[in-house]
C-alpha cells in the first residue's frame, strides 16, 4: 500500500495511571512509597520528553490517564503542564478515556476531564474524544490530511459492548488509518473484559495501526496489516507488573510499512527471582545464590531502580532449616537496605516455596496414617473456593487486627499454607528424607 502524503510519526501510550497510590508498599516503607508515586509522574515525563525528542506528529494515549475518576489536582496540573509543553512544539495530542477516567462522573458534578477543557480547550494540538460510538480526527500538514485517527472514549467506568462497532470502514487509501481504543482483546488474565473486542474486529475495518491500551502488560497482538499493540503501562506496581515499561514509538512511512520501537521510560521495575534449593548441601550455597541475584541486577548494572522479590523453591536439605529456623528473616534482614539515592535494588520480599522430599505418590493407596494425611490435604486443596480450609484458618485470624489478613489471601496462598502444613507434619513424623 503506497500513501500519497508524508510518514507519520507517533507515539503511543496508555494506562499513564497518574496519581496511583501504591498503597501495598505505604505501610512496608513510606520513603519508597513515595518514591514510586512520583515514578509514574516520571515515566510520563520520559515520555514527553521522547515526544519532543523524536519531534513526532501524534501523540496517542489510549485510556486509563488518571488513576480514579476522583479529581486529583497534582495529577491534573502535572498533565495539563505536560500537553502545553507538547503545544509549545506543535505536537498533536489525541486522547481517549478508559475505565478508570471515564468522561462522565458517578455523581452529578463535574468530571476532571470537564476541568482539563475549561483549562487547555479542546483545540488543536489537543483533542479528547468525547463519543462511545466514534470520533474521526483529520490530521493536518501544509492544509491537507495526511492521515486520520479514529477513536471512542468510556463514558462510563463499566462498558462492556464491543468499543468497535460503530467504527467506519476504511475509504481513504491515500492516507493511513489509526484507531485508538480502551479495549479488552479475548480473555486476558487479571483484567475485567471491559469493551471486549476480537482481532477479527480490528483488522476488518482495513486499518493500519490500532493503538490500544487497557491491559498492563505490553505485546504486540497483530504484526502487519494492521498492526495492533498494547504498549502497557508507563509503570509497574505490583508483582502482577514486573518488567520493563514505557511507550511505543511508530513510524508510517509512506510506502506503506509501519516500524514500531518500545522504549523503556519507567524509573522503576518490579522483578521476581526464583532460587532452588535442589542439591544444595549448605546454607553458604542458598545465601551465595541471593548474592549473585543481587550482583546481577545492582544499580551499577541498570539505569532503573529494582524492587525484588524472591522466591526459593525445590527441595532438599535445607528445607528442614528454613522450615524450622529463622532463616528467611535473617537473610531479609541482611539485604533489606533501601538507598533512597536512585538506581537502587530493594528487596521487598522473600518467599518459601520450598517441599519436603517426599514421594507422595509413593505413599498414597497404602492406607496408612500418611495417605491419610495426603488425602485430607488434597481434599482440602481441591475444594472450590477453599471453605473449609478457611473455616480452619478463621480461629487464628479472630483478632481485629489480623482478620482482615484471611480475607485477602488467595487461592493460591491458602494452598501453600496447606502444603507448608502438610511438609511439618511429615517431618515431624520422620517421613521426609532431607538427608
Amino acid at each position: 500500500m503506497q500513501f500519497n502524503k508524508k510518514e507519520i510519526s507517533f507515539i503511543h501510550t496508555a494506562d499513564l495511571h497518574l496519581a496511583s497510590p501504591f498503597s501495598g508498599l505505604s505501610k512496608e516503607n513510606r520513603q519508597l512509597a513515595d518514591f514510586l508515586h512520583r515514578s509514574v509522574f516520571s515515566s510520563f515525563d520520559a515520555i514527553i520528553d521522547l515526544c519532543l525528542e523524536k519531534s513526532v506528529d501524534l501523540l496517542l494515549i489510549a485510556g486509563d490517564i488518571f488513576d480514579s475518576r476522583e479529581k486529583n489536582l497534582m495529577a491534573m496540573h502535572h498533565f495539563i503542564r505536560a500537553l502545553e509543553r507538547l503545544r509549545e512544539q506543535n505536537i498533536q495530542v489525541i486522547i481517549a478515556t478508559g475505565n478508570h477516567d471515564p468522561l462522565r462522573p458517578e455523581k452529578g458534578e463535574s468530571s476532571i476531564w470537564d476541568d482539563i477543557l475549561h483549562i487547555t480547550g479542546d483545540e488543536p494540538p489537543f483533542y479528547l474524544v468525547q463519543s462511545d460510538s466514534c470520533n474521526q480526527v483529520d490530521i493536518r500538514h501544509n492544509n491537507e490530511t495526511v492521515a486520520r485517527v479514529c477513536g471512542r472514549s468510556f463514558l462510563k467506568a463499566e462498558t462492556y459492548e464491543n468499543p468497535v462497532s460503530r467504527f467506519p470502514k476504511k475509504n481513504d487509501p491515500s492516507i493511513p488509518w489509526i484507531g485508538l481504543v480502551h479495549c479488552t482483546i479475548g480473555s486476558s488474565s487479571g483484567h475485567i473484559p471491559y469493551a471486549p473486542v476480537s482481532i477479527t474486529d480490528l483488522t476488518s475495518l482495513g486499518y493500519d495501526y490500532w493503538a490500544l491500551g487497557h491491559i498492563h502488560a505490553g505485546f504486540t497482538v497483530h504484526e502487519k496489516d494492521p498492526v495492533i499493540i498494547y504498549p502497557g503501562n508507563i509503570q509497574g506496581r505490583n508483582w502482577r507488573e514486573t518488567g520493563a515499561r514505557g511507550c511505543i514509538y511508530g513510524i508510517i512511512h509512506t510506502d506503506g510499512t509501519i516500524d514500531t520501537k518500545f522504549f523503556e521510560t519507567a524509573p522503576v521495575t518490579f522483578e521476581t527471582m526464583e532460587v532452588s534449593i535442589q542439591g544444595m548441601e549448605e546454607e553458604s550455597e542458598l545465601l551465595s545464590a541471593i548474592e549473585n541475584i543481587f550482583r546481577d541486577i545492582s544499580p551499577g548494572n541498570n539505569k532503573t531502580s529494582t524492587i525484588l522479590s524472591i522466591t526459593i523453591t525445590g527441595s532438599g536439605k535445607l528445607h528442614q532449616n528454613l522450615m524450622q529456623t529463622d532463616m528467611i528473616n535473617e537473610i531479609f534482614k541482611t539485604y533489606q537496605e533501601y538507598n533512597p539515592y536512585p538506581p537502587f535494588c530493594f528487596l521487598s520480599a522473600i518467599n518459601d516455596k520450598t517441599t519436603a522430599s517426599i514421594d507422595r505418590e509413593a505413599i498414597k493407596g497404602k492406607g496408612d496414617i500418611f495417605d491419610e494425611i495426603c488425602r485430607i490435604a488434597d481434599s482440602l486443596a481441591e475444594e472450590p473456593g477453599l471453605a473449609k480450609a478457611r473455616s480452619i484458618l478463621a480461629p487464628l485470624f479472630h483478632h481485629h487486627s489480623l482478620k482482615h489478613v484471611l480475607e485477602k489471601l488467595s487461592e493460591d496462598e491458602i494452598k501453600l499454607l496447606i502444603q507448608k502444613a502438610e511438609d511439618h507434619i511429615f517431618l515431624s513424623l520422620g517421613a521426609a528424607d532431607e538427608d
